[in-house]
């Protein structure tokens, strides 16, 4: 159950971060910048795998961070500022992880959705919407774009989302009562 948690925390943090970042709140923004770089060691193990994740999150956030203009840049990385790019790895990566250090994976699929609702609304609230706006840098809501490498990701409706987040929470529950683990 520690895995659920602890992605849907990374998560709902990443998401406080944005917040701050699209309100331009820079001492809050800071604040959860320095979060999200200290919170790989809630996992620390004193191992490569570690270490790799910790100076990839690092180099990660920092770049998340740098495309809110929000702190100061390297110039030759400036090219390399994309808001979504940089979360989908600092999320993700924190996810990859978790699987390659043997936390059950079951838990952490079902911490998904309920995880990205949270993150959405804060990131909502952010930039002056409601919690459950379906806003994205695409005008239709559908997509969300990845500038640095050009694509458009089609996004689910905030009904599906909900629905899968209470199929995922109901199935958290299930994984705990029977004990259920699949890790590598």
């Amino acid at each position: 159950m520690l895995e659920f948690i602890y992605a849907f925390s990374q998560r709902a943090l990443s998401g406080a971060q944005n917040m701050y970042g699209y309100s331009k709140k820079k001492g809050l923004f800071l604040l959860f910048t320095l979060i999200m770089l200290l919170f790989p060691f809630i996992n620390y193990r004193p191992d490569l795998l570690f270490f790799i994740f910790v100076i990839i999150n690092v180099f990660d956030v920092y770049m998340k961070a740098a495309s809110f203009n929000l702190l100061p840049y390297m110039t030759f990385l400036k090219k390399y500022r994309d808001i979504h790019f940089w979360e989908d790895i600092v999320t993700g990566g924190y996810f990859i992880f978790l699987i390659l250090a043997h936390f059950n994976i079951l838990y952490l699929i079902c911490s998904v959705y309920p995880a990205l609702i949270l993150h959405k609304g804060l990131i909502n609230k952010g930039s002056g919407l409601s919690f459950f706006a379906s806003a994205t840098d695409d005008a239709t809501g559908k997509t969300y774009g990845i500038p640095l490498l050009g694509i458009k990701i089609k996004r689910s409706s905030t009904k599906l989302r909900l629905i899968f987040a209470a199929i995922s929470l109901i199935a958290a529950a299930l994984i705990f009562i029977f004990g259920w683990n699949l890790s590598l």
